[in-house]
């Protein structure tokens, strides 16, 4: 996939609307208004941390809860096949940054090092485990700060 993914807190009116959108068309209007203010971009970099909290594949349906929810995993609000849009509720916000909180980088090592290159088409090395690990470290930041403000979140990549 490897596209610019990037993860937006929501505002309650924000999450309203989000959540109201009646189709595809009003998802993507809406996430246009978001703007950069409480988002934190991942770049292509979102998809071996997703890969790497979860079982290794990049799917919005894999991995264990919590973690699945960092980045594909949440409630899908986008059905056509160009965009993801992942929604993750306040609460789940609140029980993902607990279990991320557990992990260091030696233990995010050892997950990014498991990820099944064959599926990923892209050569396992330090240098994307050191970008893979300041990805991981910015999103637990960002939902730090959602769960302190009892934010939803919403991560968004174009295919």
């Amino acid at each position: 996939m490897a596209f610019r993914g990037t993860l937006h807190a929501l505002s309650p009116e924000h999450k309203r609307g989000l959540l109201g959108s009646a189709d595809d068309a009003a998802v993507l209007a809406h996430l246009a208004g978001l703007g950069d203010a409480g988002s934190q971009v991942l770049d292509e970099a979102w998809e071996p941390v997703h890969r790497s909290l979860t079982d290794g594949y990049c799917r919005t349906d894999n991995g264990d809860y919590p973690l699945a929810l960092a980045v594909l995993g949440g409630r899908q609000l986008y059905d056509g096949e160009d965009h993801i849009v992942s929604y993750v509720a306040p609460g789940e916000v609140h029980e993902l940054i607990e279990a991320l909180d557990e992990i260091d980088e030696a233990e995010f090592a050892d997950r990014y090092f498991l990820i099944d290159e064959e599926d990923y088409d892209v050569e396992l090395d330090d240098e994307g485990l050191k970008v893979a690990w300041a990805a991981f470290t910015a999103l637990r930041a960002f939902y730090e700060r959602a769960a302190e403000r009892g934010q939803a979140t919403v991560f968004v990549v174009e295919q």
